[in-house]
C-alpha cells in the first residue's frame, strides 16, 4: 500500500465528515470525581441525576468492540471488531492522553515506557517538560502494534484537544489534577472485516521497539476461534462467547458540578453485568515521582506525576500501583453512591495461589512478571445502569479524606490571574504581534509562539544549500506546506519578526528555532540564523512554556485510587 495515497484517501474520507469531534471538556477533575451529592449529603446539582447521552453517534445496539485472546503468539489479549468498518470510520470513541514528565531513569526499561508509551511529538506533548512520554490508555494501549503501515488497520488521526474543562487555577482546588489532553481518536486506515483484530500503526520511529518485537506472524488459530485466512481475526460467534464487550462506555461532559469529563453508559447495563474489563500495567510507587531537573537556572523540586491520579492501589503502604489500560475507564469518577465495583476478571486463572503470587516477589519482579501482567480487572454494575447514566466508582476512604483536607487547605498560586492557556490565546489572537510590538504589548508570560515548519523539506529544495553559510549569517527561505507540515513534531518555537499582507492575505516572517528531540535532518545547524517568510496565520500557534501548565502546579491534588479487590500484590516494602 502506498503511504501517500493511503494518507490522502483517509484524509479525504475524514474531510467528508467521518471525523467525529467529541464534546468540549476533559478528564474529570478530582473535585469533579464526586457524586451528585456533596460530602455533607446536600445536593450539588439535581439535574445531574438525569441520564443523558453524550456522543450519540457512537451508540450502537450491538457490541462492536471486544477484548479477547490475541491472534498474535505470546501476546495475551487484543482488541477486535465484531462488525465491518470502512476506511475512515472511528474505531472507538475518543480518549485521553496522560503526559508523563521527567520520569525517573528506572522507568526506561519498565513495561509502561517500553510497551505502552508514545512519542510525545506525536500529540504535541513535547513542550510540557524536558523529558516526556505520552500514555494513551484505550485503543493506544490494548490494541497490538505494527510499525509497517500496510500491516496495520488503525491509526490516530487528526488533532487532539487541550483545555482545562472550565476548572481554572484561579478558583478550583481540582486544577492540575487531571489531564488537559483529550479527544484523541483512532480511525480505520483501511477496511476492517468483522472479526478482525485491531492493529495500530505506531509510526516510523523506534519508540515502540520492545512492544513491536512481540508482534510476529499470526499462528494458525483454527482450534481456538481463528479464521482460516491470512488475516488476524476470530469468528464473530467466538468473540461473543469468549470476549468482553468494550464499547459500553462513552466520554462526555459530566453532569456533576465542576466535574469536567466523565464516562457514561452507551446502553442499558443490567445489574451484575461487566461494564468493562481492563488489563493492567504495574509500576513501583517510586515511579510516581518526578526526578530533579534544572530549569531556568534553578533545580525544580521533586514532585508527584499526574499519572498518580489514574493509578490503582490496594493500600497506602503498597509498593505496587497499576494503571488500567482499557478505553475510557480512566474517566470513571468518584462518588459516595457508586454504580460499579471492581473485581478480578473471570478470565484470570482460577487457582488462588495465582492472586497471591505477588506476595513472594520483589516489586521489580512483580512489574516485569508476565503472569501478573496478564491479570485483568472488571468493572461490575452493582445495579441497573441506564443508557447515558454516568459511571461512578468509590475511590476509597483514604482518597476521600485526603481530598477533603486538600480542599480546606487549597489557595490559588501566586499570579494565577495572569495565566492564560495557549489554547485561549489561539482563539482570541487573530493577528500575531511582532517582537517589536510585544516589547510594549507582551503576551502572557506563560506562552511563546511556535511555527509548523519542516527544515528538511526546504533543505532538499535547495533554498538552504544554495550557498555555504557562515556562522551567525541569516538564511531566508519561503515557507511551504507538504502533507506532513501540520504534524505536531513539526511545531517548533519561532520569533515573529514581521507581518505583511500578500495578495490580500496576512503572512508572517519568523526566525525558526530548534527544540529538544528533533531528528537530525530537522535540526538547524548550530550558529545558523534561520528565517522563514510567507508563513500563514494557521501555521503559527501559541505554546505553553515548559512547566507552565496546570499539571505542574505545586498545589495540585495527587492521590491514587484505592481498590478493595482481594490480596493480590501484598508487597509493602517501599524499597
Amino acid at each position: 500500500m502506498d503511504w501517500s495515497l493511503n494518507f490522502f484517501s483517509l484524509f479525504f474520507l475524514l474531510i467528508l465528515g467521518k471525523v467525529v469531534e467529541a464534546e468540549g471538556g476533559t478528564k474529570t477533575e478530582q473535585e469533579g470525581r464526586q457524586s451528585c451529592s456533596a460530602q455533607d449529603g446536600t445536593a450539588e446539582d439535581s439535574s445531574c441525576q438525569q441520564p443523558h447521552l453524550p456522543l450519540k453517534k457512537y451508540i450502537f445496539h450491538d457490541c462492536r468492540l471486544y477484548l479477547a485472546k490475541s491472534t498474535v503468539p505470546n501476546v495475551n489479549v487484543g482488541l477486535f471488531s465484531s462488525t465491518r468498518m470502512r476506511q475512515g470510520q472511528p474505531i472507538a470513541p475518543p480518549d485521553i492522553i496522560i503526559q508523563l514528565t521527567d520520569y525517573i531513569t528506572q522507568l526506561n526499561n519498565s513495561p509502561l515506557i517500553a510497551d505502552y508509551s508514545w512519542d510525545p511529538y506525536r500529540f504535541g506533548g513535547q513542550f510540557e517538560a524536558k523529558n516526556v512520554a505520552s500514555i494513551l490508555p484505550g485503543v493506544g494501549s490494548i490494541a497490538n502494534a505494527m510499525t509497517n503501515f500496510q500491516d496495520a488497520n488503525a491509526i490516530p488521526f487528526g488533532a487532539r484537544d487541550v483545555d482545562e474543562a472550565n476548572v481554572p487555577r484561579t478558583t478550583s482546588a481540582g486544577a492540575g489534577s487531571f489531564t488537559h489532553y483529550h479527544n484523541v481518536t483512532f480511525f480505520a486506515s483501511r477496511d476492517i472485516e468483522a472479526g478482525d483484530e485491531i492493529f495500530v500503526y505506531y509510526g516510523e520511529k523506534d519508540w515502540y521497539h520492545d512492544r513491536v518485537e512481540k508482534i510476529k506472524k499470526s499462528h494458525d488459530a483454527k482450534d481456538d476461534g481463528g479464521k482460516e485466512s491470512s488475516t488476524h481475526g476470530r469468528s464473530v460467534d467466538w468473540l461473543k462467547d469468549n470476549g468482553i464487550c468494550m464499547d459500553n462506555l462513552l466520554p462526555g461532559k459530566s453532569r456533576i458540578k465542576g466535574a469536567g469529563r466523565g464516562a457514561f453508559a452507551s446502553r442499558l447495563l443490567p445489574k451484575g453485568s461487566v461494564v468493562s474489563s481492563t488489563p493492567l500495567v504495574h509500576l513501583h510507587r517510586n515511579a510516581t515521582k518526578t526526578k530533579k531537573v534544572k530549569h531556568g537556572g534553578k533545580n525544580r523540586k521533586i514532585g508527584k506525576q499526574l499519572l498518580s491520579n489514574y493509578l490503582l492501589e490496594q493500600a497506602d503502604d503498597s509498593s505496587i500501583l497499576s494503571l488500567p489500560l482499557s478505553p475510557l475507564v480512566n474517566l470513571i469518577n468518584h462518588g459516595d453512591e457508586p454504580n460499579v465495583r471492581l473485581q478480578w476478571s473471570s478470565s484470570n486463572p482460577k487457582d488462588e495461589t495465582y492472586l497471591e503470587y505477588g506476595a513472594i516477589l520483589t516489586p521489580e519482579e512483580i512489574i516485569k512478571n508476565p503472569r501478573l501482567n496478564d491479570l485483568q480487572l472488571e468493572y461490575i454494575a452493582i445495579r441497573e445502569i441506564l443508557p447515558g447514566e454516568e459511571i461512578i466508582l468509590h475511590y476509597g476512604s483514604g482518597w476521600v479524606q485526603d481530598w477533603q483536607e486538600h480542599k480546606k487547605e487549597w489557595a490559588p498560586v501566586a499570579n494565577a490571574q495572569a495565566y492564560s492557556p495557549s489554547y485561549i490565546m489561539d482563539d482570541v489572537a487573530g493577528l500575531i504581534r511582532t517582537e517589536k510590538e510585544q516589547a510594549t504589548h507582551p503576551y502572557p508570560e506563560n506562552t511563546m509562539t511556535g511555527c509548523f515548519y519542516r527544515y528538511s523539506t526546504h533543505e532538499k529544495s535547495g533554498g538552504i544549500t544554495a550557498g555555504k553559510q557562515q556562522k551567525g549569517e541569516a538564511t531566508t527561505v519561503k515557507w511551504k506546506m507538504d502533507r506532513r507540515t501540520f504534524e505536531y513534531d513539526n511545531l517548533r518555537p519561532c520569533n515573529v519578526m514581521q507581518r505583511d499582507e500578500i495578495n490580500g492575505q496576512v503572512a508572517y516572517t519568523a526566525m525558526i528555532k530548534n527544540w529538544q528531540g528533533l531528528t537530525r535532518d530537522e535540526m538547524i545547524p548550530k550558529g545558523e540564523i534561520h528565517v522563514v517568510n510567507s508563513i500563514p496565520r494557521q501555521a503559527i500557534r501559541f505554546i505553553d512554556k515548559m512547566y507552565s501548565t496546570d499539571q505542574h502546579l505545586p498545589n495540585s491534588f495527587r492521590h491514587s485510587i484505592q481498590i478493595p479487590v482481594g490480596n493480590y500484590i501484598r508487597q509493602t516494602s517501599k524499597n
